[in-house]
């Protein structure tokens, strides 16, 4: 049977968009249980990105849920669950629940594994990056040791425009390290497009992993021109508009770098089989949260492992934004987060922190 439920968790700190500022971090629990125990998933579109609301994804569960729960009752397949998905409205955050929902009871049924349910190889351990906050230079630094003490071997710095503080720090953080750390750096399109090529060359001699989002462009054959002539190479976040754009992206960029936000582009099966038609290893694919509660960071987690390079790190490490969460986060070892052997963590409605939840 389904059951949904809403939650709130307190930011840190104000969470900021072009929408508004933001305390609270909201979403959709999608709970589905029956004799064998339950199963849950998260539909959390984020403000400022996501297109669909809490309210459309609610009113769509409610108005699919004797659907579904007749679906989810009977033996199905991968097809079978491709098939019924398709008849759901293109909501990315709710394909992603829906799609990692059916394929964890799969799992469950079938007794096999995420990856058995693919026919591929399950990663041991998941890379994670760390991310050195906007700060000054000083607690950069402190803030750098005490993660490389801790075990991270990849590093994501924002780089604004102009980029003089950030070579300062880079500068520092490069005195303090060896040439097994890795660092990325994320301009968030700030850089403008005709000085972009010059703003490289100043940061080549830091060795940098590689530049996410450097400029806005709307113009892809600006873009391959300007990667093709950089010197470290460039990476695609939110530029990915959907699971089609993907396609067409990992096609005309073989040898980008490109950032996988699972809940803003939707189904994993899908997202699957687009990669890995393009992309047989899913070479330089980095998979990444969208600010969700420990229960979508760990679905975005088992997706890292499914459709990620197995050999870069993965934005995984964001719950320290809240002051509290539904559950604790698994637990990070020398920057790597063990996935379970089947590909999914169980959880458990009255584990979870009650304080932050409701029933729709």
């Amino acid at each position: 049977m389904i059951e949904l439920y809403k939650y709130q968790l307190p930011f840190k700190n104000p969470f900021v968009t072009g929408k508004g500022e933001f305390h609270h971090r909201e979403g959709v629990l999608v709970r589905y249980s029956d004799h064998s125990g339950e199963v849950l998933t998260e539909a959390s579109p984020l403000p400022g990105f996501s297109k669909e609301s809490i309210d459309s994804i609610s009113g769509v569960l409610k108005e699919k849920q004797n659907e579904l729960n007749e679906f989810l009752s009977k033996p199905f397949t991968i097809q079978n669950l491709q098939e019924i998905l398709e008849d759901f409205p293109n909501l990315p955050s709710l394909q992603f629940a829906l799609s990692f929902l059916g394929l964890q009871i799969l799992s469950k049924r079938k007794d096999q594994s995420l990856y058995e349910l693919f026919d591929c190889q399950k990663i041991p351990n998941i890379q994670v990056n760390e991310i050195i906050p906007i700060q000054d230079l000083e607690s950069s630094l402190l803030y750098f040791k005490k993660s490389r003490n801790q075990g991270f071997k990849t590093f994501k710095l924002k780089c604004g425009f102009p980029v003089d503080s950030q070579i300062q720090i880079l500068s520092k953080l490069r005195q303090n390290s060896d040439h097994e750390l890795k660092f990325r750096l994320d301009a968030n399109q700030s850089w403008p497009v005709k000085q972009t090529l010059s703003t490289i060359q100043m940061l080549e001699p830091f060795d940098i992993e590689y530049i996410e989002e450097p400029f806005k462009w709307h113009d892809l054959e600006v873009f391959k021109k300007i990667s093709a002539q950089s010197p470290i190479p460039l990476a695609l976040d939110e530029s990915i508009q959907n699971i089609e754009h993907l396609k067409t992206l990992l096609r005309e960029l073989p040898e980008n770098f490109l950032v996988i936000k699972p809940m803003l582009l939707g189904n994993l099966i899908d997202l699957f089989e687009t990669i890995r038609g393009e992309r047989t290893h899913f070479n330089r694919i980095v998979v990444t949260t969208t600010l969700e509660s420990s229960i979508g960071r760990t679905m975005a987690a088992s997706a890292a492992t499914l459709i990620g390079d197995p050999n870069l790190a993965h934005g995984l490490n964001t719950g320290y934004l809240f002051h509290s969460d539904l559950s604790d986060d698994p637990e990070i070892v020398r920057g790597e987060i063990n996935v379970p052997k089947s590909g999914f963590r169980n959880f458990k409605l009255n584990d979870l922190n009650q304080s932050l939840l409701s029933k729709f």
